[in-house]
């Protein structure tokens, strides 16, 4: 599928080359240019963060900078450490960014500029998968350019917003914005007639993808015969350069793969066929990979009508393919194919390294996804370095002040020692004896430290080694129910094997997450508002299956705290009132300021505490009560929660009203920050 989501990000590129307005002071703007233009060799030369710290010398010496250089400074940053797949420092800059130009555009600049914001933090939160809130930023960027006249910028935003769509399974509605980015840029004029060309087939091409995953198949492949037909009459012009004339032979292989999979979905097989092995012929070229996945197909088809030898052909190709090509993707598709042939040709054993294959290769790629592997603390080491100096310095003064109590303890031990000396004769009976004493309590206190040490360490193998096992049940299971054809009974007792494999390994977690040390936070400047409504993104799904509404009303305010360990306190705070909720009801998180103290509170419509439960609520492990909906409950995350809140300085508490539902509040005390975090 092309890119749309690539013009989005080249967009605030494209602005920053817009002139400037009469404000400028001579040779500033120019100066910045030149700036701008080594910086980004810097970047494209060294692939690190030197270009950011050389822009950054440059704006120090700025006699006076408006809102439009700090908008280009911030999206300068992120476009480095997009480079760099800095997530966590991308999402930062795009605030940044947005806020620099926040507010009611002055002039078309300004007007200019927070559109250009605006996709910026669409692409970041695309990029972290939360494609919701992606949606509403992308939408804001087309109503403005709408209304400041700019109709063909739209074509962009509506791309942009048919990407979206399309990840998050809406694909009629990514369709219909696919169809429009077409229309736009059909009738707009562009300085480079095959980046044009590229882009209205590439978008005829969306917009049968979109309709093929609504199951609309026929409208599909009407699309798909119309992006064929764009290209076969339009394509005259660039076909005496060789590269482009390569590259519409991969788009006309990647329109051929793509219709004979909604062709095989229609039952018409020999259709089917013969557009995957003409996909193939055009695409082993430059797209080799698409080549892969339709020699998948082919291969799926060739089992599909038992045509064995033919599957086993097709196969041999792509292992020869992938060996010298690898793609992680293909290859799982690879090994489930491959698992099914041997299973038919009776091989178990190779069916068995298949499959032991596809579910080590699966395990990997989750814990290498660079999304499942974020660590915002990490990431946001290089924004708190003031804080950490601060940090250090107080680690010094910690340290002086030990090594003064330690000379004093010395000198009272010298005094002690010399009162021992002049008193032997009289106590070294006594001296013995405390010596002794002495050595045996050290001793049982190393012990009882060692023992503890060696407990926790054991229940941290036990549970790392337990969950492999778990894991792999649930993941076979989870395969055999997908493409083995079984019996009812035999389903439903797969079924509980997967459902018990998911609820042990949440067990663990909260296990491994209960024999951590809460109190080890590492502190960072964090927008709560923004926290809350991550989590709640993340929870809406769960919600939904119970038909339940999650509500959100908070403060813009930034606090000083450890991210992932508040971040858990909420989600188990929410789960709960999910859990115990009955369906159809509203959920509310609110975060409010009272007094010295900030307070996020969880308010549910459910099934209430009774007060016998609430004296052990926070107890670990708690008294563990099972959902509304028959959900399991371990009873660790109540008690792991208070741990965390009271690290933090703060408390943890629950309130049940007579009149029915429970609210959890959570206070953190302290001052809170600026409404934004300070650029480093």
């Amino acid at each position: 599928m092309p890119r749309p989501a690539l013009i989005t990000l080249l967009l605030p590129l494209t602005i920053l080359s817009c002139r400037r307005t009469e404000k400028d002071l001579p040779g500033h703007t120019a100066m910045l240019n030149r700036a701008f233009y080594k910086g980004d060799s810097i970047s494209v030369m060294t692939h690190s963060a030197k270009a950011a710290d050389y822009i950054d010398s440059v704006y120090a010496t700025l006699p006076w900078k408006d809102a439009h250089d700090l908008y280009r400074l911030y999206t300068f940053k992120r476009y480095v450490y997009f480079n760099a797949n800095d997530i966590a420092r991308q999402l930062l800059y795009a605030d940044s960014a947005l806020d620099a130009v926040n507010g009611e555009p002055a002039d078309k600049q300004h007007s200019l500029d927070f559109i250009g914001a605006l996709c910026i933090k669409g692409d970041v939160l695309a990029a972290t998968r939360n494609y919701r809130e992606a949606f509403g930023y992308y939408f804001r960027a087309r109503q403005l350019g709408d209304k400041d006249g700019d109709s063909c910028s739209g074509a962009g935003y509506c791309s942009s917003l048919g990407v979206t769509c399309y990840r998050q399974g809406r694909y009629v509605d990514a369709a219909r914005y696919f169809l429009e980015a077409y229309r736009r840029t059909l009738s707009c004029p562009s300085p480079d007639a095959y980046d044009r060309f590229g882009f209205l087939q590439g978008r005829l091409d969306d917009v049968a993808l979109g309709y093929a995953g609504a199951g609309m198949l026929d409208s599909a492949i009407f699309f798909y015969d119309s992006a064929r037909d764009f290209i076969l009459h339009r394509q005259g012009p660039f076909l005496s350069n060789p590269a482009l004339r390569q590259f519409i032979a991969a788009a006309l292989g990647v329109i051929d793969g793509n219709e004979g999979t909604a062709r095989y979905r229609q039952g018409d097989t020999a259709r089917a066929e013969a557009l995957f092995r003409k996909s193939m012929s055009l695409t082993r070229g430059p797209e080799t990979g698409d080549a892969q996945f339709t020699g998948i197909k082919l291969a799926q088809l060739y089992l599909d009508q038992n045509r064995l030898p033919e599957a086993e052909k097709q196969l041999a190709w792509l292992r020869l393919s992938l060996d010298s090509l690898p793609h992680p993707d293909a290859e799982l598709r690879y090994l489930q194919t491959s698992r099914r042939l041997n299973d038919r040709l009776g091989r178990s054993d190779l069916a068995y390294r298949d499959l032991q294959a596809y579910i080590h290769l699966k395990d990997s790629l989750a814990n290498a996804s660079p999304i499942n592997a974020l660590d915002i603390d990490e990431q946001l080491k290089y924004v708190r370095a003031d804080f950490n100096l601060q940090l250090l310095q107080k680690r010094d003064e910690l340290k002086n002040v030990l090594l003064i109590v330690a000379t004093l303890f010395t000198a009272m031990a010298l005094t002690i020692i010399l009162l021992v000396i002049q008193n032997a004769r009289r106590s070294k009976a006594h001296v013995r004896t405390l010596t002794t004493r002495n050595q045996q309590m050290h001793n049982a206190l190393s012990a009882l430290e060692q023992s503890h040490k060696e407990n926790d360490r054991l229940l941290k193998i036990m549970a790392h080694d337990l969950r492999n096992p778990i894991g792999a049940t649930g993941s076979i299971a989870a395969v055999i129910l997908e493409e083995t054809e079984l019996d009812e009974e035999h389903r439903r007792l797969l079924e509980l094997v997967q459902k018990s494999a998911e609820s042990s390994l949440e067990m663990i977690t909260d296990l491994l997450h209960a024999t951590g040390a809460p109190g080890n936070l590492q502190l960072a400047p964090v927008y709560m508002k923004d926290l809350l409504q991550y989590c709640i993104e993340q929870l809406r799904f769960k919600a939904e299956e119970k038909r339940q509404t999650l509500l959100l009303r908070a403060e813009p305010l930034v606090l000083s705290l450890d991210r992932e360990k508040i971040w858990r306190v909420v989600s188990n705070l929410v789960t709960n009132a999910i859990k115990f909720s009955p369906s159809g009801t509203t959920i509310t998180v609110e975060l409010y300021r009272m007094d010295d103290e900030v307070r996020v509170s969880v308010t549910d419509e459910g099934i209430g505490i009774p007060k016998d439960i609430q004296e052990k609520l926070f107890d670990l492990p708690g008294q563990g009560r099972t959902g509304t909906s028959g959900e399991e409950s371990f009873g660790l995350g109540l008690g792991i929660s208070k741990q965390i809140a009271e690290a933090h300085g703060g408390r943890l508490w629950c309130e049940t009203p007579a009149t029915g539902g429970t609210t959890f509040i959570m206070a953190l005390p302290g001052k809170t920050l600026s409404s934004r975090i300070p650029d480093s």
